[in-house]
């Protein structure tokens, strides 16, 4: 009886730690799961900052300063952390680089981004003459499509296979509606082996002179700055 008694505790004990080593079982893994889910949202968390697609930051309106230009009147908007390199303004030239903007770089890019204003002065000829005769605005439509016209055989030759894209290039409008012309091409920077830089490029005409606003970027990180330099674009307005 005795001996029947103790086989009965033994079962018991034995019982009883099958019940603990099957609740353990459901309980280390769980803890375990919870450890790697924190894990998981720290990594989440830390890479959130270096997220090509996530700009807001760089978008937020606070984080941007005002260029003004009182001798060409031109303002923009731009990231206030962007280095800004102004021309010469005393240069003698039909074609000339008034601004450009590039941010700085933490992502360690092939090239380096860059935004650049340019004026064109439209010299007096008179097949322009010619289109003072219709009303203004198909005045400027015109000079606006000869403006592009040569600006695009410019860079046909003087690009290394030069590629227009026409379905991201169409008309646009500027701040107090003027009319623009967007354009969007890619080329070859120097040998077989070289980039292929991508840019946009958006010109528009008032009176008698031609503004050029470019974006360039390498093709592959193209995509990166564009909610910014789009903002940019947007808040171009000239005062004169």
């Amino acid at each position: 009886m005795h001996l029947s008694f103790l086989s009965s505790r033994i079962s018991l004990i034995l019982l009883s730690l099958l019940v603990l080593s099957i609740s353990l079982s459901h309980i280390v893994p769980y803890n375990i799961l919870q450890e790697q889910a924190l894990a998981q949202t720290k990594k989440r968390t830390d890479n959130t900052d270096a997220t090509p697609g996530d700009k807001t930051g760089e978008n937020n309106s606070e984080n941007f300063a005002t260029y003004k230009n009182p001798a060409f009147g031109i303002n923009i908007q731009y990231p206030f952390n962007w280095e800004k390199m102004e021309e010469d303004e005393d240069q003698d030239s039909s074609e000339r680089q008034v601004v450009k903007f590039i941010p700085q770089m933490k992502d360690h890019f092939t090239k380096y981004p860059s935004f650049i204003i340019s004026i064109h002065t439209m010299h007096h000829n008179n097949i322009k003459d010619f289109f003072r005769l219709f009303d203004k605005p198909t005045s400027d439509a015109i000079s606006l499509r000869g403006f592009v016209l040569s600006h695009l055989t410019s860079l046909s030759t003087k690009l290394l296979d030069f590629r227009f894209i026409k379905p991201e290039s169409h008309e646009t409008t500027l701040a107090e509606n003027n009319v623009a012309q967007k354009i969007v091409y890619t080329y070859r920077e120097g040998q077989e082996d070289a980039a292929t830089a991508k840019v946009m490029e958006v010109l528009m005409i008032k009176d008698d002179r031609g503004y050029i606003i470019s974006y360039h970027a390498d093709s592959s990180n193209y995509l990166y700055y564009i909610p910014t330099i789009q903002k940019m674009i947007d808040s171009f307005e000239l005062t004169k």
